[in-house]
């Protein structure tokens, strides 16, 4: 998850809650149908053994799909497996699903390097080489890898779509942010399909953004609405739906608001679900109950299959 000083003291409060509800309980696997297979593995690279969860249902076709899942600060693979199960919708889909683990940082959490934690991580490398690898081994698509996060992890996929553009054929940022600093350093032109769900009331990722941001300095992120028009704008797309989803669930207290923007170039989509009243959540296993995040963000992933 996230960010500064109070952000970190707020996210370990958090984290701990979560314990206490069994949502980042170990497991002894993440699972899924007796006939699919769920596995703790490492990769070794840069000198360092990484850990990843992989799941590959039993009826797994050759070239198949692979989907990354990465967590937010404190997790773990098997914790986000849990919490977005989206090992189930790699059942019903038919894609494999890796969930990749971060190393430890100096306050003894997980986490993610993407500017502002674990510096020094070379996160990107080990994705990148960890895609390969796994594409090879199994027999999975070089071409249809996906990467969706919470948090944390939402800012990971951002960076990931950033700065190796051509990994990743789309991606989805659950209550995920842009940095200033990525957006200056990496000078993209062009960005992969991206999906977006964010809160109006989220109190780590804030909705309006965060200048002045202690542990990447006064520049800090930006803002959602503006995160999403670069997206847009980098994207060129033309045209844009705008409706609000049925609020089947009344209780959560929040609606969403949904924008696809389509008639893009190179094919290309960009959807934001604006959570209005929603917080720091992953839809359909906390929060907003109108929509479940981790079959939608595969809705989102399978126009762009080929």
């Amino acid at each position: 998850m996230k960010h500064g000083i109070c952000k970190v003291k707020s996210l370990k409060i958090k984290y701990q809650i979560l314990l206490l509800s069994g949502l980042l309980s170990g497991l002894a696997s993440c699972s899924g149908p007796h006939q699919s297979l769920s596995t703790r593995n490492t990769f070794d690279i840069g000198g360092r053994s990484r850990k990843y969860l992989l799941h590959l249902p039993g009826d797994l076709k050759n070239n198949a799909p692979l989907v990354f899942v990465f967590h937010g600060y404190g997790d773990s693979s098997e914790g986000i497996c849990k919490f977005t199960k989206m090992d189930s919708i790699a059942d019903k889909y038919g894609f494999a699903v890796c969930y990749p683990q971060a190393t430890v940082g100096p306050d003894s959490l997980r986490s993610w390097n993407v500017g502002y934690s674990n510096y020094g991580i070379d996160d990107m490398g080990f994705i990148s080489g960890l895609a390969s690898f796994l594409q090879k081994k199994y027999k999975l698509s070089d071409k249809n890898t996906f990467c969706t996060g919470m948090s944390n992890g939402g800012d990971m996929t951002i960076q990931m779509a950033c700065l190796r553009p051509g990994l990743f054929k789309a991606v989805a940022a659950d209550v995920g942010c842009l940095m200033y600093w990525l957006y200056d350093s990496c000078k993209i032109t062009r960005i992969a399909p991206v999906f977006m769900i964010n809160g109006t009331s989220d109190s780590t990722t804030f909705w309006d953004g965060e200048k002045n941001y202690p542990a990447i300095g006064p520049n800090g992120y930006m803002g959602t609405r503006q995160m999403a028009d670069i997206f847009i704008g980098l994207n060129d797309c033309m045209q844009v739906k705008t409706d609000t989803l049925p609020n089947i669930n009344k209780n959560d207290k929040s609606i969403v608001v949904r924008e696809k923007h389509t008639n893009c170039a190179g094919n290309s989509q960009v959807w934001l679900y604006s959570i209005v009243g929603g917080g720091h959540d992953w839809p359909g296993s906390s929060g907003n109950m109108d929509f479940t995040a981790s079959e939608e963000i595969w809705k989102f992933f399978r126009q762009f299959v080929e």
